[in-house]
């Protein structure tokens, strides 16, 4: 039986290969040899979990509703496969700092952050190989929340529930050099590795590379471009850009679709084909 200190679990289903790339390029690019990674995905057909590289398929159906089914398997799955301390759920756009979460392995049965008593499954949770026991014989629910029905197994079993704010369920917060924070839920591929930049990059300064004034159906602001590829507008929202002077500029959002915007050259600005959105020039040249 492999001896790995902690097992990661990531619920996921079989058309998200995007965000499991993301994780795969981010905080799993390099995981230490104490952790272990299994993205959690539904074969409806399987007659029990199986391997296949980072992916653990587990013989349920492969939607939101079956998460509970997903949960149990894994727990299953690593009790059986694996000599573990700790497992720790999350999904699959949850962004987690490794090397913060090892340091923090507690002496308690389940730690997470606390959204109503129970564990956000999203900020991610951890259970001890003693919680994972119950929840892998106690909890049969075939539907529901899955956060919670951990927590009503867990309780069944006098397991406590140990509230930890430095699991985040949203992204409005992320790990960051000048915090503590271990996790971050709602993650698109593009905010993840944002997130991941800004962490394993430490917090030296980006330089702005282009400045626009912004007129946009629903706001008007400034639209700033630094030089690591990221954006930002003056109020806050950022993403991701592609940037091709006189030509296009893709703003890739992390909280919005993506905006297209092509080269006017009698309006000298940047202008969406679909909206009445532009973008002209606060800086001397566009090169």
């Amino acid at each position: 039986m492999q001896n790995t200190p902690l097992i990661i679990g990531a619920l996921s289903a079989q058309h998200y290969d995007d965000r499991r790339q993301a994780c795969r390029d981010t905080w799993a690019s390099n995981l230490p040899k104490e952790v272990d990674l299994v993205f959690l995905v539904g074969d409806p057909q399987a007659k029990s979990a199986y391997r296949v590289d980072d992916v653990l398929y587990c013989p349920c159906p492969d939607n939101y509703e079956s998460l509970p089914q997903k949960t149990r398997w894994f727990c299953n799955w690593a009790l059986a496969s694996a000599s573990f301390d700790f497992l720790f759920k999350c999904d699959d756009d949850t962004y987690v700092a490794i090397d913060r979460l090892l340091s923090v392995l507690p002496n308690r049965d389940y730690v997470g952050y606390d959204i109503g008593g129970y564990a956000s499954g999203g900020a991610g949770y951890l259970l001890s190989r003693r919680a994972a026991q119950v929840v892998s014989t106690r909890m049969h629910q075939l539907t529901g929340a899955e956060d919670v029905l951990v927590q009503v197994a867990l309780a069944a079993a006098d397991i406590p529930f140990v509230a930890d704010s430095r699991f985040h369920p949203w992204n409005n917060q992320c790990p960051r050099p000048e915090n503590t924070l271990i996790t971050s839920h709602y993650c698109n591929p593009l905010q993840m590795k944002q997130v991941h930049r800004r962490l394993v990059g430490g917090d030296s300064p980006k330089k702005e590379l282009h400045r626009f004034s912004a007129d946009h159906p629903h706001w008007r602001d400034e639209v700033i471009l630094f030089d690591d590829g990221t954006f930002a507008r003056a109020a806050g929202d950022e993403g991701d850009f592609e940037w091709k002077p006189e030509a296009t500029l893709l703003l890739e959002w992390y909280h919005w679709s993506p905006e297209r915007l092509d080269w006017n050259k009698e309006a000298d600005a940047f202008q969406s084909p679909d909206k009445e959105f532009s973008l002209r020039s606060l800086t001397t040249s566009l090169e």
